[in-house]
């Protein structure tokens, strides 16, 4: 109790307003600060408040007497007391010296004000804003290159502010690439309009930078003055500290870009005709969108020579070119994933697309491989038990009507006639002789019957069958192709970008697997001879399959599984906190919201079919005229002359068994 005691009057100290402890010209900063804050920084979005670790360690001068030299962190108090109950901002501080927490926060933050004082007699500025600069950005999370800093140079004696803006500007620009910023120094060389001597903190001015105006691109030439905090004044003039950095005309800055050669989002088209010095032109629906970015913004465009190379290791050289300022743009199949923006910013999503299993469409069942398919199995068995017991029934008849005393054709009692009449009827043609007996004739309309109906039934379906001979069961599902035994055309990229698509599918694939480097020709081989799977982006796979010179007349020869592997949204990268990438998003959100996307990808796949059939006229298109028109000849009859030769042979067999026969008999009975 007797420590509790002791310590309830330190406690009450503690608790003690540190606007209090400030001066006159303190108070005059603090007012400056709020009325920066609270003009520029939006309520409700997180502000972060850094400061260097330590006040000012180093004698004051003898000639001039500055207690505030030794008071910033009073000062600081009170901008963080003022900040806290006003309650219009979530609150977060830091200094170097401070460990970082392991529950980093997990959005952006948008406002940030830096305190800045010389620690030492030896250090400067510059190097306690490198600190702060270091400690807030390894809170990766939450740390946003493109929010609002307000830097505040608390130091005295500054000699030339302009200067010293623009060296703060270049920090922040490289290598941070913070282009938000406005800088605040106190200026006590200048005179307060309403003081007649020069007085500490009565002036403090607004720097900032602009990193496009013409002449410049990209780089920190001069700091700007943009406004004034004089002391004894109010008025309220810092809503416009924070103007637009990026001009609508940047006056031909030059950009580089890096892009992927990747159907059909890029491709690489060379004039093939010059000999020498071919120049090489881009193409493709992603070019659309840069060259529309760079027309509105009058941009100078210029593309790197991109090598030959695995498509996994050109996005990493891109990345690494992008990252590293090598490069301003990556593009070509850039899909939107953490493992990529944890290094560069994407631009709005202009493309939208899934990654999908490809199977064989179902062909066309052959015309003759139908004919004997027009009934069952059990319906043909059907015909030929039916047709031999007839014939029973025709020879026991014609032997019956013998004993009854009503004598039958001769024709009908010989049994092997019977079956020769059978088949007569069967076949719809004439026989011999007409039955004579009621018993017979009863059976014979009967069978007549049956094969008038079985007759008609089976030209119908066998014309039909010539004209639509219908197609192979398509495979529908995953497990009817992982059991199908079909070759699984697998890409070499496919193991790289594992973090698109799951792998489990892949696992249970049971086909054995055909190595695909050159991944165009595997699809163009699945279309065509339809012998293999594969997994392919959809717009590639359609790209290639409109441009194949396969479904010219609205046949379906892509065919894939319902399922999605993955979903993927395409954008262009740019480096983090590139001031352009606003602008981007701009122009590339205003084509969308026009139809323009979908548009520039159709009209791409359409010339580019046009231009191969011209191209290749003489090339096979699937026999554009088969489905409309059909010719009926022999060929189509092909079974039916089969039969008729089986026919002929069976009967030169029985000819030349009957001769053996007689002959044999009469050498016995010679002998006899």
């Amino acid at each position: 109790m007797q420590s509790l005691e002791l310590l309830m009057p330190l406690m009450c100290l503690a608790v003690v307003s540190a606007t209090r402890l400030l001066s006159q010209e303190q108070f005059h900063i603090l007012l400056c600060v709020d009325s920066v804050i609270e003009g520029n920084f939006a309520p409700g979005t997180p502000l972060f408040v850094s400061r260097p670790t330590s006040p000012p360690q180093f004698k004051q001068r003898t000639l001039i007497d500055n207690p505030l030299r030794s008071n910033e962190h009073n000062l600081v108090d009170a901008v963080l007391e003022n900040i806290n109950k006003k309650t219009h901002w979530p609150l977060m501080t830091a200094r170097p010296d401070t460990s970082i927490p392991d529950d980093d926060l997990s959005y952006k933050c948008n406002s940030y004000l830096i305190f800045l004082w010389s620690e030492t007699e030896d250090d400067n500025v510059l190097e306690s804003l490198e600190l702060q600069l270091e400690n807030l950005q390894a809170y990766t999370n939450s740390w946003n290159r493109r929010g609002r800093y307000v830097v505040f140079v608390t130091d005295l004696d500054i000699q030339d502010p302009e200067s010293l803006a623009m060296k703060i500007s270049e920090l922040l620009w490289n290598p941070h690439r913070v282009t938000n910023v406005l800088i605040m120094i106190s200026n006590n060389h200048v005179t307060a309009p309403d003081t007649n001597s020069q007085c500490i903190y009565c002036v403090i001015q607004f720097y900032t930078w602009f990193p496009y105006e013409p002449g410049k691109c990209g780089q920190v030439q001069k700091a700007v003055l943009l406004d004034k905090c004089i002391l004894g004044e109010n008025k309220n003039n810092n809503l416009g500290l924070f103007p637009e950095k990026v001009p609508s005309n940047l006056h031909q800055c030059p950009i580089k870009i890096y892009a992927n050669n990747y159907k059909p989002h890029i491709m690489s088209e060379c004039d093939t005709e010059a000999q020498e010095n071919a120049t090489c032109s881009l193409r493709g629906f992603e070019m659309v969108y840069i060259f529309l970015v760079g027309q509105a913004m009058n941009l100078s465009l210029s593309f790197l020579e991109v090598p030959p190379k695995d498509m996994t290791d050109k996005f990493i050289e891109g990345i690494d070119f992008v990252a590293y300022g090598k490069a301003d743009v990556l593009m070509g199949c850039c899909a939107i994933h953490p493992l990529i923006t944890a290094f560069l910013d994407p631009t709005v999503p202009y493309f939208y697309t899934a990654i999908k299993w490809y199977v064989p469409c179902a062909g066309q069942l052959p015309r003759m491989g139908n004919i004997l398919d027009v009934f069952d199995t059990f319906v043909w068995f059907a015909i030929i038990i039916i047709s031999i017991t007839t014939a029973l029934v025709f020879w026991s008849a014609a032997n019956i009507s013998f004993y009854s005393g009503i004598k039958e054709s001769n024709t009908y009692k010989l049994f092997y006639n019977n079956f020769y009449n059978v088949w007569s009827i069967l076949l719809g043609q004439s026989i011999t002789k007409l039955p004579i007996t009621s018993l017979l004739r009863y059976a014979f309309f009967l069978f007549v019957c049956f094969c008038f109906a079985m007759n008609i039934v089976f030209q119908t379906l066998f014309v039909s069958y010539l004209v639509e001979p219908g197609y192979e069961k398509q495979i529908e599902s995953f497990d009817e192709m992982k059991d199908s035994g079909i070759l699984f055309a697998k890409h070499s990229s496919l193991d790289s970008i594992s973090f698109l698509i799951s792998h489990d599918e892949i696992k249970q694939v049971r086909s054995p697997e055909l190595p695909c480097p050159m991944f165009e020709k595997c699809v163009l081989r699945l279309i065509q001879k339809r012998d293999v799977i594969t997994i392919s982006v959809k717009s590639y796979a359609e790209y290639i399959d409109s441009t194949a010179g396969i479904n010219v007349n609205g046949k379906k020869s892509l065919c894939s599984l319902p399922e999605n592997l993955g979903s993927i949204s395409f954008a262009m990268y740019l480096a983090k906190g590139n001031p352009l990438l606003d602008k981007f998003n701009v122009y590339i959100q205003r084509s969308l919201e026009g139809g323009l996307g979908e548009k520039y990808m159709s009209d791409l796949a359409r010339n580019d079919s046009l231009s191969k059939r011209t191209k290749s006229p003489e090339q096979d298109f699937d026999n554009e005229d088969g489905d409309k028109y059909f010719v009926f000849t022999t060929f189509h009859l092909k079974i039916g002359f089969y039969l008729l030769l089986f026919g002929y042979v069976l009967s030169s067999a029985v000819f030349v068994c009957e001769l053996s026969s007689k002959y044999c008999n009469a050498c016995f009975q010679h002998y006899v």
